[in-house]
């Protein structure tokens, strides 16, 4: 990477510039095609600067130098991105997404939040990729069950990306040089409750292209042998429990008009079916309802989610898992 590179990296992440087209650089030293064209499209800088006050917010909500560096580093692999394209389509694409990925950051540990954390890190890289992932570890020894579900649940997640890249490879090498495709994984401090504990991991799975794909993967364990809970496993048999989260699903999502804009979309991704509802994280608040990039509406939307209060869903939780 060149010089000029490294600072305008360092602009875009800490800085917030008071130029006229708002970008979080200065305009006035743009150099390169990116800088120009960002400070020369009113709306790709604010974009831009929208960007690195969301990064900011981010960076200051995290408590552990582990997951600032975590974030750093996904913020790096993704300037890489948004440094290969070739127009302002790819821009504005790359900003949406960055900007939906950023809001979509763990918050910080609740006092429901497991004690008695420590962390464990994969990282790997070889030609043409690399990755990090980091993942909760409880000191307790009889978590130990737990524990191993945890990795084999985030290796599991690690495996299909390193098989396609091996089976990409040849082709990627006729390519000539290309952003390395990245995968990074982070978590939010584990919710636990009587009998189960839930854990959000969050991140990017990039292979090629003008953007990634954010990852969000809810894992729920029970306690203390550490068995995976499917989510149809959280209600009651033979509940109603999809027209509930359907309803109340469309209903949320329909108050943003941009979402709402495709009726048809939104109804389809929010129908009562099982697939809709995979991305499910019951927490302290609530059951967090989660609806990947397309789908309730186009990627530059962002992942969605609805949180439904335990209240809405009396009658319908397991009581397997949820006593009355």
């Amino acid at each position: 990477m060149k010089p000029h590179h490294l600072t305008l990296i360092a602009a875009s992440l800490l800085a917030w510039s008071t130029t006229p087209q708002a970008a979080s650089f200065d305009c006035g030293k743009a150099r390169t095609w990116i800088e120009q064209t960002i400070c020369g499209d009113a709306a790709l800088s604010r974009l831009d600067a929208r960007m690195a006050k969301a990064f900011e917010a981010a960076r200051s909500a995290l408590t552990e130098a582990s997951e600032r560096e975590a974030l750093l580093e996904a913020q790096r692999a993704w300037l890489q991105r948004r440094d290969a394209c070739g127009d302002t389509g790819c821009l504005s694409e790359l900003y949406g997404a960055r900007l939906a990925a950023l809001s979509e950051r763990p918050a910080s540990a609740t006092p429901d939040a497991m004690d008695r954390v420590s962390e464990g890190h994969i990282s790997d890289a070889g030609p043409g990729y690399r990755i990090s992932a980091r993942y909760p570890v409880f000191k307790d020894p009889a978590l130990t069950p737990i524990n191993a579900q945890i990795r084999a649940f985030v290796q599991s997640l690690i495996a299909p990306f390193l098989q396609e890249h091996t089976d990409e490879a040849p082709g990627l090498a006729e390519l000539g040089e290309l952003p390395p495709w990245s995968l990074t994984l982070d978590y939010q401090k584990p919710y636990r409750a009587s009998r189960y504990v839930a854990i959000a991991f969050s991140g990017d799975d990039y292979r090629g292209g003008a953007h990634g794909m954010p990852i969000m993967e809810p894992l729920i364990l029970t306690l203390p042998d550490g068995r995976r809970i499917a989510p149809q496993e959280l209600f009651a048999p033979a509940s109603d429990w999809l027209s509930v989260l359907s309803d109340d699903a469309y209903r949320a999502l329909s108050e943003d008009e941009f979402i709402a804009a495709d009726d048809d979309w939104l109804k389809t991704g929010t129908a009562p079916q099982a697939e809709n509802y995979r991305l499910l994280y019951p927490g302290a608040e609530g059951l967090t309802l989660t609806f990947p990039p397309y789908a309730v509406a186009p990627y530059a939307a962002g992942p969605q989610s609805v949180v439904v209060p335990y209240a809405r869903l009396k009658g319908l939780l397991n009581p397997a898992f949820f006593p009355r």
